[in-house]
């Protein structure tokens, strides 16, 4: 049954970005809902986003150089919001037993390595959400982590043959990520890698939202961490929310977002 017993109200959003108006249609849950319910919309707005980054570039003379089977991006620690790492684990829980446990084994090599690499403290209790580094401000940690992430070439767990295995289930922020400069540069940290501009961060606007529906943190979780967050922590997320109060949160965030950008 489905969706068929579920009451659904038509809704419009509207965004100016980098100077273009654009409006994206929603459906929007009337009544009991969930609040990763909401991360269609949001994949949807990330998508506007940045279809017009990729079009004021080319007004630049730009040309998005992204491609499949270009990967390099998979071998980043990729951010994912909470409400994200929470839906990922479910995706991962309902896949078929076989391919559930070869993505499960990746998932587990991988924070291995990260112990190894002293990125993960082995003795921390389960449910980590973030990495360990020397740095104390946290785009110095970031930037410290994720070099010492990109050198070890630590792929992420749903990488397969080059190409991402949940392509239309992936986070904003492998969305939101476009390359103008030779795909070449992107297998170097330092190599003068561009992007196409970015009214919004998406990522971040989900990061928010989860924190603001509950006490999660209003950050960013390593995409290799997120099934060991979601099975301690996730429950905080998943529960029950007014599906109309969900989109005007969401698109109250957005709003703030924009302004600050």
């Amino acid at each position: 049954m489905g969706d068929k017993t579920r009451r659904y109200d038509d809704a419009f959003v509207h965004l100016d970005v980098l100077g273009h108006a654009c409006t994206i249609e929603a459906r929007v849950r009337v009544g009991e809902a969930r609040p990763t319910d909401i991360l269609p919309l949001a994949r949807a707005i990330a998508g506007k986003v940045t279809e017009i980054g990729a079009a004021v570039a080319a007004e630049q003379g730009q040309t998005v150089s992204c491609r499949a089977g270009c990967a390099a991006c998979c071998r980043h620690i990729v951010p994912v919001a909470p409400l994200e790492a929470l839906a990922l684990a479910r995706l991962v829980k309902a896949l078929p037993p076989k391919r559930r446990e070869i993505v499960r084994r990746r998932f587990a090599a991988a924070l291995r390595r990260l112990e190894d690499l002293g990125l993960l403290d082995r003795n921390a209790p389960r449910g980590r959400s973030g990495l360990q580094t020397h740095a104390r401000e946290i785009g110095a940690a970031w930037a410290e982590a994720n070099a010492r992430y990109f050198v070890a070439g630590i792929a992420c767990p749903f990488l397969e043959d080059e190409r991402c295995s949940i392509y239309e289930e992936r986070p904003v922020a492998c969305r939101e990520f476009q390359v103008v400069t030779p795909a070449e540069r992107c297998s170097s940290l330092d190599s003068g890698v561009e992007t196409t501009p970015r009214a919004i961060f998406m990522s971040e606007v989900l990061s928010d939202l989860s924190a603001t529906l509950a006490d999660v943190p209003a950050r960013g979780i390593p995409l290799v961490l997120a099934l060991e967050w979601a099975e301690v922590d996730g429950a905080l997320l998943d529960r029950k929310v007014d599906g109309q109060d969900l989109f005007h949160l969401l698109t109250e965030h957005v709003a703030a977002h924009a302004e600050g950008d």
